[in-house]
């Protein structure tokens, strides 16, 4: 069984899933009885997160032009959702080099920031630079990209 505050939740349960039902934010208890033995859980909550059907994504790349030792920066957002898996494909990934950071903006609205840093650049750094953001809870996929080039000397 399950309890919310105090009180008995109304919810099926199955081993392989879980419980089944729709439940307020808030912290809940599980309780089983076994062989007349009763077996509770520990607090655990309840949070609700923001999922739309479609995938708002933009890019920023502030430059696409770079002279060698300088830090490329790009940067994807998603707006008004919370369940996102965000990839990115870049020449330098293979090589292990870039920083990537989430800052997550909650006011005036949702907007995920994800930020690919690649410092100390090198003409191998040249090239296709994208990110996907994909929705967690069903197969919605975005793709933004952009081209970075790299030069040796001054331009």
């Amino acid at each position: 069984t399950l309890h919310n505050n105090g009180r008995l939740v109304p919810a099926s349960y199955d081993s392989r899933q879980g419980f089944n039902g729709t439940f307020s934010v808030g912290p809940y208890i599980c309780e089983a009885t076994v062989k007349g033995r009763t077996f509770k859980t520990s607090e655990f909550n309840v949070y609700a997160l923001k999922a739309t059907s479609e995938l708002n994504l933009e890019m920023d790349a502030r430059q696409t032009v770079y002279k060698a030792g300088e830090t490329i920066v790009v940067t994807c957002a998603v707006f008004n959702n919370e369940v996102v898996d965000l990839q990115w494909t870049y020449p330098g990934e293979v090589r292990n080099k870039g920083i990537t950071m989430l800052e997550e903006i909650k006011l005036p609205s949702i907007k995920l920031v994800y930020t690919l840093t690649v410092p100390k650049a090198t003409v191998k750094d040249s090239g296709e630079y994208e990110c996907a953001a994909r929705q967690a809870t069903k197969e919605v996929k975005e793709m933004k990209r952009v081209t970075i080039s790299v030069h040796e000397k001054g331009f």
